[in-house]
Order: C-alpha cells, then structure tokens, then sequence
C-alpha cells in the first residue's frame, strides 16, 4: 500500500492594484510562480484592456536573474523623475 503524501497549500500569485480598484483593472499587475518543468521563475504580467487592445505584456525571471535584474530595476527607478505639477518634478533617489 502506498503512503499518501501530506497536501499543502501554496500563495503562487499576487495581483497589485492601486486601492480601490477592481481584480480587473488596467492597472493590475499580476506577480506569479510558474513553473513549465524546468524549474520555478516569476512572471510578472499586466493586461492593458484598451478598446480593440487584447494584449497582454509579460516577462519572466529565473531566480538566479534576480538579483542583478533587480539592482538594475532599482537603479532605473532612482534616475525617474515624476511630474506632481506641471512645474513641480519628485526624484525619487
């Protein structure tokens, strides 16, 4: 007789949204664990549902990506500057 495995539960996916907004919205981003057997990876994907507009944009990371992918995202985020105000610009470093 064969010895049944213990079942667990797993959080795979998480969608960010600005509060307030529907699961749905143009401005979720979904972050997930995917694993196609060749080992788990992050797909980060958003769907922007404009009219006549189906499509969905979407990358994926390995693990080992992470981190220099990562220090590269941060970097980039430092160098944004965002309009508050027509005249007013934030610097986010």
């Amino acid at each position: 007789m064969s010895e049944e495995k213990k079942q667990m539960s797993r959080i795979t996916k998480v969608t960010v949204i600005p509060e307030g907004e529907p699961l749905f919205s143009e401005m979720a981003t979904e972050v997930e664990i995917v694993d196609e057997a060749g080992g788990e990876f992050i797909k980060v994907s958003q769907c922007h549902s404009r009219v006549g507009d189906d499509a969905r944009g979407e990358i994926c990371i390995a693990p080992e990506e992470w981190p220099t992918l990562k220090l590269a995202i941060d970097e980039m985020i430092r160098e944004c500057v965002i309009k508050k105000e027509p005249d007013e610009a934030v610097d986010w470093g």
